[in-house]
């Protein structure tokens, strides 16, 4: 899906999308294609707080913590070619460790966090001119919201 998403919008903005092997969503390795009953009921015990850097969920499965490795190494590599602007369109879990990777929250802290991502959910990441890094915008849907494509959220109060 992320990569029919970039297709689209490469067009609009007239870019050829170049899809990125390193910023792939988590490897779950032999749950890979299988159902969401079969994963839930195979999966590794889960640890009582955060993502358990160290838990491997599924034999031949990353661990959070490789995965986070792998996608903070290449935003790192991204980061040095000093582009101007960069689009990016990912999937939720990939999404969470490029923002952690971002805000330099660093392995640790990118196991305690979840930053709340949708489908079609634009996430704009700044920088000011003393490289002092910034989330702009989280998640922002309005634009699907406005043409009717997605709920308007209830506020509770």
């Amino acid at each position: 899906r992320s990569r029919q998403t970039a297709e689209i919008i490469g067009q609009v903005v007239r870019v050829e999308p170049q899809p990125v092997k390193a910023l792939r969503e988590f490897n779950t390795g032999i749950a890979a294609w299988k159902t969401k009953e079969w994963a839930d009921a195979n999966a590794a015990p889960r640890v009582s707080e955060g993502r358990g850097l160290d838990r491997q969920p599924f034999p031949e499965a990353e661990t959070e913590r490789t995965f986070y490795e792998r996608v903070a190494e290449c935003m790192e590599d991204l980061y040095a070619c000093q582009l101007s602007t960069m689009v990016g369109v990912s999937h939720g879990g990939t999404s969470n460790a490029i923002i952690s990777w971002w805000l330099r929250l660093g392995v640790q802290r990118y196991d305690l966090v979840d930053f709340r991502v949708s489908p079609g959910g634009i996430t704009v990441l700044g920088e000011t001119s003393l490289r002092q890094r910034s989330l702009e915008r989280l998640n922002d849907l309005s634009r699907l919201h406005q043409a009717g494509l997605a709920p308007v959220p209830s506020m509770v109060g």
